[in-house]
């Protein structure tokens, strides 16, 4: 990572974490918020890092085929 990437990284993560406080009036939020952002961020990419390389494979829910029967209701059927 370069040096400008973190200087954007840490700017953005203040100012996110300013309007955080801001919004929430507390102080703890502000200073919660960018450090969480960022860990989630690293989360998330390591995920994706791993998704694609193919050591997580997704579950696939395979549902099951209802079959169609014909309408044996008493009811009439509406329309002509």
């Amino acid at each position: 990572m370069s040096i400008g990437k973190i200087v954007i990284w840490g700017g953005g993560g203040i100012l996110l974490g300013l309007i955080a406080g801001f919004v929430t009036r507390n102080i703890f939020v502000g200073f919660a918020f960018p450090f969480l952002l960022i860990a989630f961020y690293l989360i998330w990419d390591a995920f994706k890092r791993d998704l694609a390389a193919g050591n997580i494979q997704p579950e696939v829910e395979e549902k099951p085929v209802v079959e169609q029967t014909e309408n044996t209701s008493d009811t009439p059927s509406q329309g002509v």
